[in-house]
């Protein structure tokens, strides 16, 4: 059941729950979000997994925590991807365009926050 409502909209997930059949929806305007970390390969290769997966964790986790704070609803993640939609699991007519906006601006400084090792600060002294 929390799986069911971790992945679907709420109205969806009720109606698997119930057993009911769950019609296809149209949705004439939707506004979507997608981010992918640029260079992830590499850094996946230079880094050790742990370090790989607790960089992702501490990433998504943000991500999700500002997906909520500005109602836009997380399709999905796979791997470095994160996509997230308005307009999608609720009716947000009037603003969702600048709720995805808004989220993409507080999404990249997480990003610029969270992409970084807190294990290892770097720190370069020099001419």
């Amino acid at each position: 059941r929390a799986v069911l409502h971790s992945v679907f909209p709420p109205h969806i997930a009720q109606a698997l729950v119930e057993g009911r059949k769950v019609e296809p929806e149209r949705h004439d305007m939707v506004t979507l979000f997608f981010s992918d970390i640029v260079g992830f390969t590499t850094i996946s290769q230079a880094l050790s997994p742990e370090k790989v997966s607790g960089l992702l964790d501490r990433l998504y986790t943000r991500f999700d925590r500002l997906s909520d704070e500005h109602a836009v609803f997380k399709v999905e993640t796979i791997g470095d991807a994160w996509m997230g939609a308005c307009n999608l699991a609720q009716r947000q007519d009037a603003d969702h365009a600048a709720r995805v906006a808004r989220f993409a601006a507080d999404a990249v400084r997480a990003a610029q926050e969270t992409l970084t090792d807190p294990e290892d600060p770097g720190l370069g002294p020099g001419p």
